[in-house]
């Protein structure tokens, strides 16, 4: 759990970061006043979140070939943990959402975090209460039945 405003600023600080490079990237015309204004709705999604949890787990495994990927499952189990929390906050009307930074500032995040060597950074989840519509509301329930096919769509 992050409480420190000095934390938080900086791990902040850094997904702006990240997020200025990745924009740049995907978004090659995209004007200054537009990136701007994009940087200015993260900051203040940072920096209101009543919660900040940084996710991070302790690598004891050797990396699973998927194709040309090598997949920690102590990284699946952490992204694993993170579905749980999400659902459970979701549950009781909270909104979450998963803080991604760019690879190149990783390093940087976990020296912010102090993890020792053998520990990753996983995600930040910022926890909160949603601005608009509330989270957990009421669905029309569809008989699970309809929602099931056999042998064929």
């Amino acid at each position: 759990m992050i409480r420190g405003a000095e934390t938080r600023r900086k791990l902040t600080d850094l997904k702006l970061e990240s997020r200025r490079e990745v924009l740049r990237q995907w978004m090659p015309n995209i004007t200054d006043t537009d990136l701007e204004a994009r940087l200015e709705r993260n900051r203040r999604a940072m920096e209101t979140a009543a919660l900040f949890v940084a996710v991070c787990y302790k690598d004891l495994d050797t990396p699973a070939e998927v194709g040309d990927l090598k997949i920690s499952p102590s990284l699946i189990a952490a992204w694993t943990c993170v579905s749980y929390v999400w659902l459970a906050a979701t549950a009781e009307g909270l909104a979450l959402s998963p803080t991604f930074y760019s690879h190149d500032v990783y390093p940087r995040v976990k020296a912010v975090l102090g993890l020792p060597a053998g520990y990753e950074f996983a995600t930040v989840l910022r926890i909160g209460y949603p601005l608009k519509r509330p989270l957990g509301r009421k669905k029309t329930i569809v008989p699970l039945e309809s929602k099931i096919h056999y042998e064929h769509f």
